[in-house]
Order: structure tokens, then C-alpha cells, then sequence
């Protein structure tokens, strides 16, 4: 009895990535593109949505938990991002300040070359009493939701990002809207790139997390 081999080849054109530990929080476009190399970021200084932590920003520029993203799926190559982990807080990425948990999912495509387009959203809630960005203490418990969405196109000559955050603070007997957005554009010399940016940050008003509601 003869018997035939059939050897079944399946290949996978997409790869699925998994990280644990301190992440960059993928919201938005540059926070990933460019993480800490200055020298690789195409502007002098991180505008004002992305600013890290330490600097005064608003968004959860890291964090520690566990990251799961797959790339270049079909012919737009889409993409996605999900994360679980430590949420917003002073001690964030460090430490969580509560036993919840933030997610967040992004998702992105590339219909042509050099471009991409995506949306990303973050969630988190805080507790009564914890210790806001404004400094002081939280006198209600406060879910917080983020809505972004970015526009990249990098070729080799001229490039352009924008992105625009939506954040919602929620309370039960209010909900305050922080709106912000940065644009960028420049053509690439190699050694020299000259650009414009425009960047722009409105807190809610009465916003309870952020600012000091002047």
C-alpha cells in the first residue's frame, strides 16, 4: 500500500507582537513613531498633546501591562493595537493607583504609500480621594475616556502628522470635554528639515482631573 505524503504549507503575512512590562501607550501616531530619540523626531520639541508625564502631559504617555498588536493584515495592511494595564494617576507607570485597570485599543491602515490613517481610545476610572494631575483630591469617583485620531504622511521629501484627542472626565454630576490637537508639516533636506507646527490645548471648564479650573 502506497502511502503519499501531503505536506500542507500555510504562510502568514502578518505577524502578531506581544509585550509585557512598561509600554509606550499607543494612542495617537508620534508617541509610537517616535519614542525617546529626539535626534529621530522630525521636531525640536514633542507638542503639547504628546508631552511625557514629566513634562506636564495630560495623556498616559506609558505604562506597565500587557500589549498585544498585529501589522500589515490585507491589502490596506491594517493594523491594530489592545492594551491592558496600570491606568492614569501620579504614579503611573510605576504603580497603580487603584485596582482598576486601564484598555485601550487602537487601529490603523495604510492605503498608500507613506500614508496612514487610524483611531485610537483609552479608558480608565478613578476612585474617590485619589490624587488628580491639578493636585488635589478627587471628591468624586471619575471615569476617563479618550478618543484620538491621526492623519501620517512620512515620504522621504515632505511629511505631515496631525493628531486631535477628545477627553472625557466623567463624574455622576458632571462631564467636562479637554479638547486638543497638534499639526505638523515639513520637507526633509536630509540635513537640514525646516517645518511648521501648530499646537493647541483647551481644558473643559470646571475640569476636575487636569487643570486648576481658573
Amino acid at each position: 500500500m502506497d502511502v503519499e505524503r501531503v505536506i500542507i504549507k500555510y504562510e502568514v503575512d502578518y505577524f502578531l507582537n506581544l509585550k509585557l512590562g512598561k509600554i509606550h501607550t499607543p494612542l495617537g501616531y508620534l508617541n509610537n513613531a517616535y519614542h525617546h530619540g529626539a535626534l529621530l523626531q522630525p521636531i525640536i520639541s514633542r507638542p503639547l498633546l504628546v508631552k511625557f508625564e514629566d513634562e506636564g502631559g495630560i495623556l498616559p504617555i506609558h505604562s506597565t501591562g500587557l500589549w498585544v498588536s498585529e501589522r500589515d493584515i490585507g491589502p490596506l495592511s491594517f493594523g491594530y493595537d489592545f492594551t491592558v494595564g496600570n491606568g492614569i494617576g501620579p504614579n503611573n507607570p510605576v504603580a497603580d493607583d487603584n485596582d482598576n485597570k486601564s484598555f485601550s485599543f487602537g487601529a490603523h491602515i495604510k492605503p498608500m504609500e507613506y500614508l496612514e490613517v487610524g483611531v485610537s481610545t483609552y479608558y480608565d476610572k478613578l476612585e474617590i480621594g485619589e490624587l488628580s494631575l491639578n493636585g488635589s483630591l478627587l471628591s468624586e469617583a471619575l471615569d476617563n475616556s479618550m478618543l484620538v485620531g491621526h492623519l501620517a504622511y512620512t515620504s522621504l521629501g515632505f511629511e505631515s502628522i496631525g493628531e486631535y484627542d477628545l477627553i472625557t472626565n466623567e463624574t455622576n454630576s458632571d462631564k467636562v470635554k479637554t479638547k486638543a490637537y497638534f499639526i505638523y508639516a515639513g520637507y526633509n533636506f536630509e540635513k537640514i528639515t525646516p517645518y511648521l507646527r501648530y499646537d493647541n490645548l483647551k481644558f473643559g471648564k470646571s475640569e476636575p482631573y487636569y487643570s486648576m479650573n481658573e
